[in-house]
């Protein structure tokens, strides 16, 4: 789950551009809820609110041809644009999860 944090809106690119299999990189914080549903179960969950999302696979292999044609200024700023240290290759031994 991707909300809308301040001014920024991932969530809106978030649905625009990612879809099932899209390498990307989000920074955020793990939130697990939980409540009683309808049926009297409980159910629980935990979202990513994320703070930074990065694509990181190229426009044309991660987006669909309309997708593409839009201008990339709709595109989530990266950490390299606002001179930050840019994102290394992670390990998948390093995932906690």
């Amino acid at each position: 789950v991707v909300w809308n944090i301040g001014k920024r809106n991932l969530a809106e690119i978030s649905g625009q551009y990612l879809h099932k299999g899209s390498l990307v990189y989000i920074e955020g914080r793990l939130q697990t809820r939980s409540w009683e549903g309808q049926d009297g179960q409980k159910r629980k969950t935990t979202e990513v609110n994320a703070t930074e999302i990065q694509f990181l696979e190229p426009r044309s292999q991660s987006q669909p041809a309309a997708a593409a044609a839009e201008p990339a200024e709709a595109a989530v700023p990266t950490g390299a644009s606002r001179g930050e240290e840019p994102a290394r290759d992670v390990d998948p031994e390093d995932i906690p999860f």
